[in-house]
């Protein structure tokens, strides 16, 4: 009776005797959305298993990044001269979802604008630890973007939100005395191409401001467009895109 109870014990699969390992795999990424006055990186943190996972830092600052050039040198750092709380944090992040943080930059460096061109961006997830077990994961993301020139049209915007709209203001140097503008989510339009008209054309700048419904439908981030149309061929010309966050 024992020889039996020995034999069966030696064939039981190898787990039953040792813990599975714990997977702790997540999935770090970074999307740029540029336009003509800022550009804004979109960090998401994805949960492809089927369990929940929960994500230690060892202060508040959950991320952060680096711009560089062509070169490959260093434009602008976003923790620079910033503080954080020393304190310990955890974000819970269930299966199969995700946790996304947003941050702007102006692309200005001790005030002044930087030079058109290509730029990338190398964020890191500054994460200490998943269910208390150290990171495995490519915790670094890197992406490109362009700087184009800045707009000749369209200067100073502002993006008031007011319960449920949303209000833009700026100034406007368009030839016609009116521009267009169009919301989208990069799926499908949200507002159509719709004009707006300012008090006077170029080469006056003109104060302008519209408002719409704040639109709660779409989970995707939304660009307001506003451009004008060339006389003679109808071609979108200064265009200017800006992020609704």
């Amino acid at each position: 009776m024992i020889v039996k109870i020995v034999m069966i014990f030696l064939l039981l699969p190898s787990h039953t005797i040792a813990n599975v390992k714990e997977d702790t795999t997540m999935i770090w990424d970074v999307r740029v959305t540029p336009t003509v006055e800022g550009v804004t990186f979109e960090f998401v943190l994805y949960n492809p298993s089927d369990k929940g996972k929960t994500v230690q830092f060892q202060t508040s600052q959950f991320y952060d990044y680096v711009i560089k050039d062509a070169k490959g040198n260093k434009v602008y750092q976003f923790s620079d001269g910033k503080a954080f709380l020393q304190a310990i944090q955890f974000v819970r992040v269930e299966g199969n979802e995700t946790k996304k943080w947003k941050s702007s930059w102006d692309l200005k460096v001790k005030g002044t604008r930087i030079e058109t061109g290509i730029y990338s961006i190398e964020a890191k997830l500054m994460a200490h630890s998943v269910n208390e077990k150290p990171i495995e994961f490519n915790n670094v993301a890197t992406e490109t973007f362009t700087v184009e020139e800045e707009n000749n049209a369209f200067r100073n915007i502002e993006v008031i939100k007011e319960k449920e709209l949303v209000v833009i203001k700026g100034e406007a140097k368009v030839r016609t005395g009116s521009f267009y503008y169009a919301l989208e989510d990069g799926h499908h339009y949200l507002i159509d191409e719709t004009l707006q008209k300012v008090d006077k054309g170029a080469p006056n700048w003109s104060e302008f401001k519209f408002s719409f419904p704040l639109n709660t439908k779409s989970d995707a981030s939304q660009v307001l467009t506003l451009y004008e149309r060339d006389k003679n061929e109808g071609e979108i010309i200064n265009s200017y895109s800006i992020v609704l966050d």
